[in-house]
């Protein structure tokens, strides 16, 4: 009889064993998962910001071409101007 527990008692530990293992498997699963997604929203707040930086470089420089553009045009309506009146 207390061999028969003993070998019963066995079993679960076996079982508990692979119970144990398999959380731990599961755990590191979740933890190489939960890096990799963390890498990547790090990846993609970098090329967000990235981005923020050339779309406010490339309001500069419209803002530089429609002041150009604006005194070129300023420039050419006198000119006609001028010619006309002449």
């Amino acid at each position: 009889m207390n061999k028969h527990l003993e070998e019963g008692l066995d079993k679960y530990r076996r079982k508990l064993n692979v119970i144990k293992h398999q959380t731990g498997l599961l755990y590191k699963d979740f933890h190489e998962k939960q890096q990799q997604w963390i890498n990547e929203r790090d990846q993609t707040t970098e090329i967000k910001r990235d981005l923020q930086t050339e779309v406010e470089k490339n309001i500069v420089k419209l803002q530089e071409f429609d002041v150009k553009f604006f005194k070129i045009r300023f420039k050419r309506k006198n000119i006609l101007l001028f010619l006309a009146s002449s």
